[in-house]
């Protein structure tokens, strides 16, 4: 038997997959040409499915932009790190 704790961390796998996947397919097509029925046959899953995770297509829209801008927050201070470290010895006149 798998544990709650297991089946909670394959399903939040599964939702960031899901949210990958339709992010590129909104940056391919537009978010307004995507329709639900064409995340959920690319992911291989029902509607009724997708409705469990999110509750709309706006929702979903919202969960890739959280994923976006978390991406971009990572990665900010390592940017940041790498440019002072460059610069360090860099003497300005």
């Amino acid at each position: 038997l798998l544990s709650v704790h297991t089946v909670n961390k394959e399903a939040a796998k599964m939702n960031d997959q899901f949210i990958k996947m339709a992010s590129n397919l909104f940056s391919i097509h537009g978010i307004e040409k995507v329709k639900i029925s064409q995340l959920t046959i690319a992911f291989g899953i029902s509607e009724e499915q997708f409705f469990v995770n999110f509750e709309s297509k706006s929702h979903l829209v919202d969960e890739c932009l959280k994923q976006k801008i978390n991406a971009i927050e990572t990665k900010v201070p390592k940017i940041i790190s790498c440019s002072q470290s460059s610069l360090e010895g860099t003497s300005i006149n």
